[in-house]
């Protein structure tokens, strides 16, 4: 069991945090310096509108500050990490609410995001099953999952939408389907930055299984040909995300 302390200038921010964790494990002990009455009517619509206004009636003090494991860090500067004193890992988590008209409540936007990352913050390692060769060749059989793997492969790493445009696949299901099955084969796995997912070859692939993929993307190039073409008209990062992801 996880012991997370909150901390940082904006109490709303910190009880949103503290809403999201226990709404995902009840069972986390949770400290901060924070009540209810702190809280800004913004930050308690946007628990109710979330269906987390039910944990506005708890206290966020299970643990002490020294005490905990983790020391959760709300700040406006980049999203880091560090080991703290005695062992405990501390976090940075950046959050800017966006300045907006009144009809706009910041705080809709920022309880998004900090559910991604908490739920990532909450996550357990899950045990992967070694690649065999018969899911790798499986995987290669389906033209769409071949050519991402190839995409893939030749850009480092790429999100659905990227993908989608690539492939000229409108069904954002489907692709996200194809991209599953080769996560659940171990072939890829995935980066999270803020709401964009990003997949990349699985770095423990075996070593013949790369050379496979890579001698099929010598010997024929022309085979994501057009696709990289496609691609190269979106642009760099980050006007991918402005045109596409967005």
């Amino acid at each position: 069991m996880k012991s997370i302390y909150v901390k940082g200038e904006n109490p709303d921010l910190i009880w949103l945090v503290g809403a999201l964790l226990k709404h995902h494990n009840p069972d986390v002990l949770l400290g901060n310096t924070v009540t209810t009455q702190q809280l800004s009517f913004g930050a308690k619509e946007a628990l109710s509108e979330f269906g987390l206004s039910r944990n506005l009636s708890f206290s966020h003090n299970d643990v002490n500050e020294e005490e905990c494991d983790i020391i959760l860090h709300l700040t406006h500067g980049r999203s880091s990490e560090q080991e703290g004193k005695q062992r405990q890992q501390t976090l940075f988590w950046q959050l800017d609410l966006e300045d907006a008209d009144t009809s706009f409540n910041p705080y809709r936007k920022a309880l998004y995001e900090l559910n991604c990352k908490v739920r990532d913050l909450l996550a357990e390692p899950q045990h992967i099953e070694p690649i065999t060769p018969m899911a790798f060749y499986k995987a290669m059989s389906d033209e769409l999952r071949l050519k991402t793997l190839l995409l893939i492969l030749q850009e480092q790493e790429l999100c659905v939408c990227e993908l989608m445009v690539a492939l000229d696949e409108p069904s954002q299901p489907k692709v996200s389907r194809h991209l599953a099955q080769l996560r659940k084969a171990g072939i890829l796995t995935i980066r999270k930055q803020s709401q964009w997912v990003y997949y990349a070859l699985n770095t423990e692939l075996p070593g013949w299984m790369q050379q496979v993929l890579q001698r099929t993307l010598l010997g024929e190039p022309a085979i994501i040909e057009q696709e990289l073409a496609r691609l190269d008209l979106m642009g760099d990062r980050p006007a991918r995300q402005q045109s596409c992801c967005a």
